[in-house]
């Protein structure tokens, strides 16, 4: 990523600052990628397809081509992949917030973009090994094995555990397996869709 920063045929400046920079960037479109995994995995049948998003990956997608023709101008393509991602970000915002509804289409496509795009410029994705959707595993199945499984680094038991409260409205319970997978050294994320676990980095 550092490398497409800047014009092939322009002089590249090193520095530890630039490379963090690169770091952060790279990990806002990894985050981007797995918020879609997460979001259209816990979908519920039916989302609609909306109309703003859909606009916005198309955009981004002809500008990332008009770009890369333009004598390989990966550091503005790149541009265009921001914000594609910035418009995920967005669109998820509003959903939790009740403004929108859920665009799958439009998340697909905007996953689909990044993906390939990143494949084009030889910027491969991590390999994801965060558990996607905590309702995947049984209540009686969680409540077992959530504490052990926490223990080894594994969240989605806990997750599927705190979803449950959340929905008996039992905050105080909700809240202590919150604290318990922060502790483990993840980031708890509420959503229209449930609860999300993110590696800390």
């Amino acid at each position: 990523m550092y490398f497409l920063t800047t014009h092939y045929r322009s002089p590249l400046e090193f520095s530890i600052e630039k490379l963090d920079e690169a770091k952060a960037a790279f990990e806002r479109l990894v985050e981007a990628v797995r918020t879609v995994d997460f979001r259209l995995r816990a979908a519920v049948t039916g989302a609609v397809a909306g109309d703003r998003l859909g606009e916005a990956v198309a955009a981004a997608h002809t500008a990332f081509a008009e770009r890369m023709d333009d004598d390989l101008n990966t550091a503005a393509a790149i541009g265009a992949l921001f914000t594609v991602a910035g418009e995920i970000f967005r669109h998820v915002g509003a959903v939790d917030g009740g403004t929108e509804a859920l665009d799958a289409e439009g998340l697909s496509s905007a996953r689909d973009l990044l993906v390939e795009a990143l494949d084009v410029l030889l910027v491969p994705l991590p390999q994801s090994g965060e558990p996607q959707v905590a309702a995947d595993m049984t209540l009686d199945e969680a409540l077992t094995t959530y504490a052990g499984r926490l223990a080894a680094g594994d969240p989605l038991a806990a997750a599927r555990v705190r979803d449950h409260y959340r929905a008996e409205r039992d905050w105080a319970m909700s809240d202590k397996l919150r604290d318990e997978i922060q502790a483990a050294g993840f980031e708890v994320r509420d959503t229209k869709q449930g609860t999300q676990v993110v590696r800390r980095s």
